[in-house]
């Protein structure tokens, strides 16, 4: 099923800093949208960022412009990439 019919609103966020934080990544998206839950996925000492994170919009609607605005974009110097999560 392609994402645009999907009700999927899990979101892949890749291209980020080691030092990410749940705050760092809500604040990407909050210009554009609300974030109802974050999940980075970090290293096997639960450290450090592994470079991803997985984010929840609330409604497909809100996760459809947040791709199409955010994908793409620097933030703090890293170029951040958005797609819907598989």
């Amino acid at each position: 099923m392609s994402p645009t019919l999907s009700l999927v609103t899990t979101l892949f966020v890749g291209g980020l800093p080691e030092d990410t934080s749940e705050r760092f990544v809500e604040s990407i998206f909050s210009p554009v949208t609300q974030v109802a839950s974050t999940r980075i996925i970090k290293d096997a000492s639960r450290t450090k960022c592994r470079g991803f994170a997985y984010v929840t919009i609330a409604s497909r609607t809100q996760a459809d412009e947040a791709v199409r605005r955010i994908d793409g974009t620097s933030v703090d110097g890293y170029r951040v990439r958005v797609d819907y999560a598989t």
